[in-house]
């Protein structure tokens, strides 16, 4: 029998390790390749060509759903096999769309997985035994290979998506310009890259950042001054008088000093192209630099990867200059509003400022404690699950009595990792993230009706599509607030929730049949006076340019929202707080 090449592709080493041995027990079965991302991922498939790649949905830099689409195109003749720790039902329809052949959940991994690659690889063997062909997408049936200047692009792409990202959440700055260095030596390998700032006067090296070049060398490097005997040196010439500038032989360059010279080159420096990083205003605030190991000039692609990190460096400068310059306002402003009440209007808008960052945050630390709980005890209690059915297996056949109490413990670890599953999606479904609002609210809505008893109407309008990131955990959020109240409050044992998306508005009403809410808390409501639950949901709709309607009466209550979208049903860039 031929030998089934697998890659496996998940960001936990343990879970990697599980599935190694899981799948060691069939002998014609070879794991030909890991990957820890999604990029890696499309990587290692357009380079090894398995037949089977296992991807894990939630990964850094690229989704497992995200990636899927990319290997079917690198690699058409790949199986692509799910294994998530989400819910199967609401993931399945997802990854069949992405590509993949077949959906496992981790909790389920030792009882289905191989069984499941057998019914993917099996009638694809045993057709061509028999001599017809296998029923697989062949490479003549999608588009070649990418040529290399779009792979080129759609990397960059990718790895600025990934930066934007990082920056946008208002990470330090040295940690994003270290990432951006890092970014550029994984395009190209063998180059390491960093950034330079100036000092206040201009005459020094503030700091070197650089993920690859070693602590000792930058420390030293900020010790040299940029300019000796009245000679700017090539790498600070970026910084002093903002020229790009190419040094392709150091050791016979004479416009490096000595110390300059004998530095980089005791660190394997030998080349080094550099190009200003500019501010708003015009002015060459740092310097962008790759290091090559060998004399020589920079190709076309390592130029084009010094504009790209030069670029990016420019904007989480600026960036965090503004945040720099928004807190010094920021703190400027509370205090003249301690000092005159008079200027109500501005610490009105400052205080709702605050509380939506105050949401953010909060949202922010749900995710975090939702995807640790995903990330360490639901990876272990997989991988324990694992462990346990490769014993159970073994101990069958010396005791039917030990086989019968692992068994147990596995029953055991399944129902915990079911709990710790539905406390991690309470918190903040990671489904909102990878499948869209409409998968999360499915999902909630089913598992609140079973909790409590409620009758919920879902109606969904086909045509909702994904939502900026930021406004689906809006409208999560405002619907989850929504159906507590009627929980707790209404009395109602029925419940209506639409959401429709119809020329440029989004459109949510929720209404139950309960008792209603009373006549003076209702007037307050409506004179955007309420308790923190409501408040929030105002917070959230305004944000959004939003508009928010309660109305009540003694046979029910209705939470009418509206919000401005774009047409159509892609996915748009969020919308932040400097927007």
């Amino acid at each position: 029998m031929a030998c089934v090449r697998i890659l496996i592709a998940d960001d936990h080493e343990l879970v990697r390790e599980g599935l190694r041995a899981l799948l060691a027990s069939r002998p014609a079965w070879e794991v030909c390749g890991e990957a820890a991302d999604g990029v890696e991922a499309i990587e290692k498939a357009a380079e090894l060509q398995p037949d089977i790649v296992l991807l894990d949905v939630s990964m850094p830099r690229l989704s497992g759903l995200e990636a899927a689409a990319l290997i079917r195109r690198e690699s058409p003749t790949s199986e692509i096999l799910i294994v998530s720790q989400h819910d199967p039902a609401e993931m399945l329809p997802s990854a069949l769309k992405a590509g993949a052949r077949g959906f496992v959940s981790k909790s389920d991994i030792a009882s289905n997985l191989l069984s499941t690659i057998e019914s993917i690889v099996g009638p694809a063997r045993r057709a061509a035994a028999n001599g017809a062909e296998p029923h697989v997408v062949t490479a003549a049936a999608l588009p070649g290979p990418l040529d290399p200047e779009r792979q080129h692009a759609e990397r960059l792409l990718l790895e600025q998506n990934h930066l934007l990202e990082l920056i946008a959440r208002g990470r330090p700055l040295d940690q994003c310009l270290r990432a951006i260095t890092e970014s550029v030596a994984h395009l190209q390998p063998g180059v390491r890259a960093a950034i330079a700032l100036l000092d206040g006067n201009r005459t020094r090296i503030e700091r070197i950042v650089s993920s690859r070049l070693p602590a000792v060398l930058t420390a030293r490097l900020c010790e040299l001054p940029i300019v000796s005997d009245g000679a700017t040196m090539p790498c600070g010439a970026a910084l002093a008088r903002g020229e790009l500038c190419t040094c392709p032989d150091i050791a016979v360059d004479a416009r490096w000093s000595a110390p300059w010279r004998e530095l980089c080159i005791a660190y394997g420096v030998r080349a080094l192209h550099t190009t200003p990083v500019w501010s708003a205003d015009g002015t060459a605030i740092a310097s962008f630099f790759v290091c090559l190991a060998e004399a020589r000039e920079p190709n076309a692609w390592e130029r084009d990867l010094v504009q790209f990190g030069a670029h990016l460096g420019s904007v989480a400068i600026e960036r965090w200059r503004a945040e720099t310059a928004l807190q010094e306002a920021r703190d400027h402003l509370e205090s003249r509003v301690r000092e005159r009440t008079e200027e109500l209007e501005k610490a009105y808008t400052s205080l709702r400022v605050l509380s939506m960052r105050m949401m953010q945050m909060q949202d922010e630390d749900r995710r975090r404690i939702a995807r640790d709980l995903h990330d360490s005890a639901g990876q272990l209690l997989a991988a324990l699950g694992m462990e346990l059915a490769s014993l159970n297996g073994r101990a069958a056949a010396l005791s039917p009595e030990l086989a019968e109490d692992i068994n147990s413990s596995l029953q055991l670890v399944e129902q915990l990792t079911q709990e710790i599953r539905t406390a991690s999606y309470l918190l903040h479904p990671p489904l909102l993230d990878d499948a869209g609002l409409s998968g999360a609210l499915r999902w909630y809505v089913a598992g609140l009706s079973k909790r409590s008893g409620i009758a919920i109407t879902l109606e969904l309008d086909e045509a909702l599509g994904r939502l900026p990131r930021d406004l689906e955990a809006a409208v999560f959020h405002i619907v989850q607030e929504s159906l507590t109240n009627i929980h707790r409050h209404s009395g109602s044992r029925t419940a209506t929730l639409r959401i429709a998306r119809t020329d440029g508005r989004l459109l949510l009403d929720i209404e139950d049949q309960g008792r209603g809410i009373p006549a003076e808390m209702l007037r307050e409501i409506q004179t955007q006076g309420s308790g923190v639950g409501i408040a929030g949901m105002r917070e959230r709709v305004l944000h959004f340019n939003g508009d928010i309607r309660i109305t009540s009466r003694s046979t029910g209550t209705r939470v009418a929202v509206t919000f401005p979208v774009e047409p159509g049903g892609v996915r748009a860039d969020s919308r932040s707080l400097d927007s």
